[in-house]
């Protein structure tokens, strides 16, 4: 479970593990979206302390909550603990988050088959995304 509590106006959202596809974390996550958006309070803050590791699923709800902030008028902001280059940082530059809200400029992924963090605005773009989705996962699968 994710330990959140409020101070000042901000609710505070401790993260002291690592985030996984599974479950018990979606919910979490799902539970605290939504905590923070009927809420009172206008700041959310997530603060990785013991968190190395972050599932692109799992990203994918922590990168839309400041969208959603947004349209009601609050803010999401990102605290990592410890090491210079935290890995979740990393992870969030890699995939394009980080530039997505910090610069909204030229966003270069870490590699050609990175499903970059953006909107989707055009169909092209969308059957490109959903090509390396498609193809990247094939394997997982077997028509017979």
């Amino acid at each position: 479970m994710i330990k959140t509590y409020a101070e000042n106006n901000t609710l505070k959202a401790v993260i002291d593990r690592n985030l996984d596809n599974d479950i018990s974390d979606i919910v979490d996550l799902i539970d605290l979206q939504h905590a923070f958006l009927t809420g009172k309070e206008e700041v959310l803050l997530f603060q990785f302390t013991d968190c190395d590791f972050i599932n692109a699923a799992v990203a994918v709800i922590i990168g839309t909550i400041p969208e959603y902030a947004f349209k009601h008028d609050k803010k999401v902001k990102y605290r990592f603990s410890g090491k210079e280059e935290h890995p979740v940082l990393a992870f969030m530059k890699d995939v394009g988050l980080y530039e997505y809200y910090k610069r909204k400029a030229d966003i270069k992924y870490a590699g050609e088959n990175a499903i970059p963090f953006n909107k989707i605005e055009s169909e092209t773009i969308m059957e490109e995304y959903t090509d390396k989705i498609t193809f990247q996962n094939r394997e997982l699968y077997s028509i017979e």
